[in-house]
């Protein structure tokens, strides 16, 4: 194994510049000061966001930036990450705690990891008032195992798993349907997982569009709704806009330049995949997807930031943190 693809594993200090970018030492004290510096306002005692009777040996602050590093370096397993923290890491994490209360308190802190990406977001300028919006499938389970497997799919579930079918696989599955909203630079802007089965414009009709006003928003003709267009102008001034079907009797090409910003959504779902495993669950319930999708986009949005506070282009997700 190459000194590059072994950093995250090993404190070993070299001069190459490319390794800065798998320190994991490195990224989490870049990741918790910012996770600080957003999250002041709200924080009490000891760095945490609610009043212990037992101080924590952990805080809040530690436990979000853990999660938001671990997605950073694309170690989606806590198992193996737990594992390296013991054995390489115990100076940078004296006070770790049991993986499991790890998981729980990391569930419970869920929303406060989504609120970093958000308020990293609104301190990204935008280029235009250009968004797009687009979905992509989440599976938890194969659909050979439709009627045997229960992961997402207990009663206890907020939103239970189903079955759905996608287009760009040309394949049923079992899962989730990840909606995300993106402006054109790709830096996050609003996202909601929802069953497989649920169609694309029932997002659109419950989305809080209060941070996308006077928008342009970018869909594909699976948002291509009349009424929806009237109200969502009406309600926010956000002007959807989507191409038109081929048997439309008002039927008018679509705009050359559109088609081109929307190809960005694509990139972006596939450094999700790529980079952020995106599509690898280990979650046995709804909660759990929900959080391990909330640190991914917070880790991918802290990239796009910390690109746009060091000069660097947002988009180049792969030379994050690289000095």
């Amino acid at each position: 194994m190459h000194l590059i693809d072994y950093q995250y594993f090993k404190e070993i200090t070299t001069n190459l510049k490319s390794t800065v970018m798998h320190d994991l030492s490195l990224i989490y004290k870049n990741v918790r000061k910012h996770v600080r510096i957003q999250l002041k306002h709200y924080l009490v005692e000891g760095q945490n966001l609610k009043y212990y009777s037992n101080a924590p040996k952990m805080c809040d602050v530690d436990i979000i930036s853990l999660a938001i590093t671990a997605e950073c370096l694309g170690i989606d397993s806590e198992n193996l990450l737990w594992s390296k923290l013991k054995n390489d890491y115990q100076k940078t994490f004296p006070n770790l705690i049991h993986r499991t209360r790890y998981n729980w308190r990391k569930k419970i802190l869920g929303t406060w990891i989504i609120k970093c990406a958000e308020r990293w977001r609104s301190q990204i300028p935008m280029k235009d008032e250009i968004c797009i919006v687009d979905s992509m499938p989440i599976p938890v389970c194969k659909i050979s195992r439709e009627r045997s497997s229960k992961v997402c799919r207990k009663p206890g579930n907020i939103k239970k798993a189903n079955k759905g079918y996608s287009a760009v696989n040309k394949q049923y599955y079992i899962g989730y349907k990840l909606h995300l909203i993106v402006c054109s630079t790709g830096v996050y802007q609003h996202h909601e997982l929802r069953p497989a089965s649920e169609h694309d414009l029932s997002f659109l009709k419950a989305l809080d569009h209060t941070h996308l006003v006077n928008t342009r928003l970018i869909g594909d003709k699976a948002y291509r709704s009349r009424p929806l267009q009237m109200e969502l102008f009406d309600w926010a001034k956000i002007n959807l806009d989507v191409p038109y079907r081929s048997n439309q009797y008002d039927y008018k090409p679509y705009p050359k330049i559109l088609q081109n910003k929307r190809k960005m959504i694509e990139t972006v779902f596939s450094q999700y995949c790529d980079d952020l495993n995106m599509k690898r669950n280990y979650a046995k319930s709804y909660d759990g997807l929900n959080v391990r999708v909330n640190s991914k986009i917070a880790a991918m949005t802290f990239k796009h930031y910390w690109n746009h506070l060091n000069g660097t282009k947002i988009s180049k997700t792969k030379h994050y943190m690289a000095a």
